[in-house]
């Protein structure tokens, strides 16, 4: 129909950020603006059917506009101390477009680190907060949450170095357009082991862990920006995977990284375009669990000192 010209897309968007320094402790500051505009006649699936629009046919237009902070302390470990806070971090996030629909995200974290002989015994916790509105679509008023709590242990033994711990919390899905809602709460590893053979040049590692993370309207739209609010479906994801495999470097500047991953990730979001929609009505939102396998290598040159 248009195929010299399926589409148009900009962005814009500006940041800010600042470190203020004072004694035994740093506060970093991010501000962060944005707007994203697509103007399209199709979508890829209708290009490949020949779906033809009419001449006078006028393209579909959208615009996301954000707006987000995020702020960390660090404190510094006080001399003599067996512990410590070492970090609390807010991130507070608002995203909308021109259809009315718009996102609340708020998360805090901290993390403490208590010294146990030689051992450091970390206590993170957090919590994530979603609110979305879609005039739209059928669920107004949609909420999400996730707390959770991260405890891990470190320690290490002449070159090989451990981390044993577990990832545990409550989420939760409600809306004010359905009855009822989505509750339960996860139990996730978080095991993780180096060793050095060569220390600096060559190590092994291995990892099994997951997470779990909510689907906000921003980071649906940032990995597709052809989806329609009107079909979008938000739903909380948990993926667990395990991986292996090696890095270290060749010569100073020259380092490498080599590993396989294997996930099992449940409500994974997928983009389709639904049977009999009109080309440019936009893509939708499909949730499904799928076992994921992949492998990559990694190459980079960097001329300043570093350690593995």
């Amino acid at each position: 129909a248009y195929p010299s010209n399926p589409h148009r897309q900009m962005r814009l968007s500006a940041h800010m950020k600042n470190i203020l320094s004072r004694g035994k402790w740093a506060l970093k500051n991010k501000v962060e603006g944005g707007n994203e505009g697509i103007s399209y006649y199709g979508l890829p699936s209708s290009w490949a059917t020949n779906i033809l629009l009419p001449d006078d046919a006028a393209p579909e237009r959208r615009n996301y506009y954000g707006l987000s902070y995020a702020g960390e302390l660090k404190l510094l470990k006080v001399p003599g101390s067996s512990s410590h806070l070492r970090r609390i971090g807010i991130d507070y996030g608002f995203f909308s477009d021109d259809t009315q629909s718009s996102e609340h995200r708020f998360s805090a974290n901290q993390k403490a680190v208590i010294d146990l002989s030689g051992q450091a015994l970390d206590l993170g916790i957090g919590g994530d907060f979603l609110r979305t509105e879609l005039p739209e679509n059928r669920f107004q008023g949609l909420r999400l949450y996730r707390l959770g709590a991260e405890p891990s242990i470190q320690s290490s033994y002449r070159d090989l170095e451990f981390t044993i711990g577990v990832k545990v919390g409550a989420y939760g899905r409600t809306s004010d357009s359905l009855e009822g809602g989505k509750n339960g709460i996860y139990l996730l590893p978080d095991l993780r082991a180096s060793y050095s053979f060569v220390p600096t040049y060559f190590r092994m590692f291995a990892q099994w862990s997951g997470d779990v993370s909510l689907n906000s309207f921003e980071e649906l739209v940032k990995g597709n920006p052809f989806i329609s609010s009107a079909r979008i479906d938000q739903q909380i994801s948990r993926r667990t995977w395990v991986e292996g495999g090696m890095e270290g470097r060749i010569i100073d500047p020259l380092r490498f990284r080599a590993y396989a991953r294997f996930t099992l990730a449940d409500q994974m979001p997928l983009y389709f375009r639904l049977p009999g929609e009109l080309p440019n009505m936009g893509m939708a939102v499909l949730y499904d669990d799928m076992d994921i396998g992949s492998l990559r290598g990694e190459l980079n040159y960097k001329k300043a000192d570093w350690d593995l």
